[in-house]
């Protein structure tokens, strides 16, 4: 993914590999969370948590880790977020939501549009280097057409 947008950062795990995720379900949780304070708030803390992941190695799957990486966030409300985190408010909907999707949803992103079709990470065509939790995956082929292709058949 490196070379598609290379102002990201992002680089092959620098942390050994046993240090690697072993869930991202409290990222994907925070997010939730955040996403009830604002849309806005969600987005600005997942791409935090990403780059925390892709470029900084981090390990997204620790409480305080999370924490940390959404303090730097200025529309997260961190204690809004500590609550609703100690408190599992966001836990139950994000559970719900992957118990009835994850036999569809291949990874992110995918997409699912209103004709009822589907499309796992449009326009992009890649392959996995190294090992899955010390690897990284390479992007073979990109069409940014793909996007603007999406919307106009989600509008037809």
């Amino acid at each position: 993914m490196g070379p598609l947008a290379p102002e990201l950062g992002f680089k092959p795990w620098q942390q050994d590999p046993s240090a690697w995720p072993v869930t991202v379900a409290p990222a994907n949780e925070a997010v939730h969370a955040a996403k009830a304070q604002s849309y806005a708030a969600a987005e600005q803390l997942d791409m935090a948590l990403r780059l925390a992941f892709f470029r900084d190695s981090r390990c997204v799957s620790l409480h305080h880790e999370i924490l940390d990486i959404a303090s730097g966030c200025d529309r997260v409300d961190t204690d809004a977020l500590v609550e609703a985190l100690d408190t599992g408010s966001a836990r139950g909907a994000m559970m719900r939501d992957y118990r009835g999707h994850r036999d569809e949803v291949q990874g992110s992103p995918h997409f699912f549009l209103p004709d009822g079709s589907d499309v796992h990470n449009p326009g992009i065509g890649l392959r996995w280097e190294g090992d899955p939790g010390a690897g990284y995956p390479v992007v073979e082929d990109d069409d940014p057409g793909a996007y603007d292709a999406l919307v106009r058949r989600a509008l037809g």
